[in-house]
């Protein structure tokens, strides 16, 4: 009798541990989620990009015509790619990257920056530019999660 009630307050034990960690566990596996699908949504969109070529980069009405972004040129010289890629999706749609805030609003926002990549000074400075850096950027605010972000970096070079 008394080895079973030792077993069963052991267990108890283990469960309540096993309960206090649970939630935790939760939260850490939705954070990584939420980066892992923050990336390949990066990367996909500088695949887009990359596809695109040297030649279109810096062109807004192409680069709105093909599906990489919302609309021109934003006022901070970037391009939103939030619309165009469902970040900020209601519907719960399969592009609903990251639902929603505790509030109802749509948390996730897609920004991209292309800028000359290299900057040349002196004599030998080449005179036509020959690369462009894309900064491709996803965020996102929570519920249930906390807030982040993932940025990655290129350049893109003329052939």
């Amino acid at each position: 009798m008394l080895e079973s009630v030792l077993a069963l307050a052991l267990f108890g034990i283990v469960i309540l541990i096993f309960g206090a960690t649970f939630p935790a566990m939760m939260k850490g596996s939705g954070a990584s989620a939420s980066y892992a699908q923050a990336v390949l949504l990066a990367q996909h969109k500088i695949d887009q990009l990359r596809q695109l070529g040297f030649a279109q980069l810096q062109d807004a009405t192409v680069l709105k015509t093909m599906g990489i972004i919302d609309s021109t040129l934003n006022a901070d010289g970037s391009y939103s790619f939030t619309q165009v890629d469902g970040l900020s999706d209601t519907s719960g749609g399969a592009k609903g990257y990251f639902g929603m805030t505790s509030s109802g609003t749509p948390n996730g926002t897609g920004k991209i920056v292309i800028s000359q990549a290299l900057t040349g000074q002196g004599a030998n400075a080449p005179s036509t530019l020959k690369a462009l850096q894309v900064t491709v950027t996803v965020a996102w605010t929570g519920s249930g999660q906390h807030d982040g972000s993932c940025t990655l970096h290129t350049v893109i070079a003329a052939q």
